[in-house]
């Protein structure tokens, strides 16, 4: 907890006006991936600093693994009827991550594990006061096809297991709302889980073949969050993976501490230019609808935008080619239309645009962005 404090201290005074979501793994005493789901006791004073970072208005989001129990700890004779069962009926799934652990997803059609889930949430909402939880792998993690006769669902596939999960969020859901509203997220994506989790780590390996499908089609039910890129990103290339997610309605974070640092300063600044503009167009990029791209050309008409290109860091690897200049239209729910550019190079571009019906030429300062109301 300590640690957690001195980097929240860090980051407040770097971040000024924009507000902080801390994503706490390891507040517990077991290992990561180990011994779940024994979480408790948790490590001392972390109470203590939760209600600190809450006094400094800090969004505290604890990790917790909603599908697996750790198959080699003692508890796990009284959850094996609770685990997913193979064809044969008896013997359960095993799945082996980085701590070597022989983990077991379990049947969230069992009132075992939605009960073991709920008092963990609630354990973290109610004795230690967070006002957030990540709920690992629910909308990530692939089903396991369950053939346990005793669950009482068809055997093996199905969508028992979606329905099942909505079921197990709903009290948990309930609980976070009475208590202030504590958000919950989970991680990657899923279209069932919408109306259960507040938010999604969209944490995957961009590349430069993406496109903006999910928020294209659910801005303004959810929000997706992280944009993580590593500390030997060259400038251009964190430039270039931040405004897009930012110009896609991303969340942007996630990065560590790494970007606190006196040397990654101009990678800081850019960030926190994209997170003021998205808190002043909340309308729009929070609440609103993404409604394609703004085709952007060079100051001559038909130009071509000069294009940046580099590599993010993160493993695999992967080199990109992007134009120096993109920019989407977003709607807000009451019609309101703001077209939105980003200029991801260090340098001065002119470009222009059809916006409103007319062509406009935009000079863009380097790495800025440019929001414009339109009618």
């Amino acid at each position: 907890p300590e640690q957690v404090t001195n980097v929240t201290t860090k980051a407040l005074a770097a971040l000024g006006d924009i507000p902080l979501g801390v994503h706490w793994y390891c507040w517990h005493q077991i290992p990561f991936d180990h011994t779940y789901p024994e979480y408790f006791p948790e490590r001392p004073g972390m109470a203590e600093a939760v209600s600190w970072m809450k006094s400094q208005g800090v969004l505290v989001m604890p990790y917790i693994n909603a599908r697996l129990w750790d198959s080699e700890i003692p508890s796990f004779t009284t959850a094996l009827p609770a685990a997913c069962k193979k064809p044969d009926g008896t013997s359960h799934y095993v799945e082996v991550y980085g701590s070597k652990r022989k983990l077991s997803p379990m049947c969230p059609t069992t009132p075992l594990w939605r009960t073991r889930v709920n008092d963990i949430c609630t354990e973290l909402m109610e004795r230690i006061g967070v006002n957030a939880i990540y709920l690992d792998q629910v909308a990530a993690a692939r089903p396991a096809p369950c053939y346990d006769t005793s669950h009482g669902h068809p055997l093996g596939g199905g969508h028992y297991w979606t329905d099942a999960y909505r079921e197990l969020m709903a009290p948990i859901r309930a609980r976070a709302t009475r208590n202030d509203n504590v958000v919950l997220t989970t991680e990657c994506d899923a279209e069932p889980y919408i109306d259960s989790f507040d938010a999604f780590l969209a944490w995957f390996v961009r590349t430069p073949y993406d496109v903006p499908m999910l928020p294209a089609v659910y801005s303004g039910y959810t929000v997706y969050f992280s944009s993580p890129q590593d500390a030997k990103d060259t400038l251009d290339a964190y430039c270039a993976m931040q405004g897009r997610d930012f110009l896609w309605g991303c969340q942007l974070g996630w990065n560590s501490n790494w970007p606190f640092n006196a040397s990654h300063k101009e990678h800081l600044a850019f960030t926190l230019r994209l997170c003021r503009e998205r808190l002043a167009h909340k309308d729009f990029f929070v609440y609103g609808e993404l409604l394609g791209e703004l085709p952007l050309e060079g100051s001559r008409s038909c130009a071509p935008i000069p294009t940046i290109e580099g590599t993010w860091n993160r493993k695999p690897a992967c080199h990109f080619r992007l134009p120096a200049a993109m920019g989407t239209l977003w709607q807000a729910r009451d019609g309101r239309r703001l077209a939105c550019i980003v200029n991801i190079s260090g340098k001065e571009l002119r470009v222009t645009c059809q916006l409103g019906g007319t062509d406009r030429t935009l000079t863009l300062a380097p790495r800025s962005v440019t929001s414009i109301p339109l009618p």
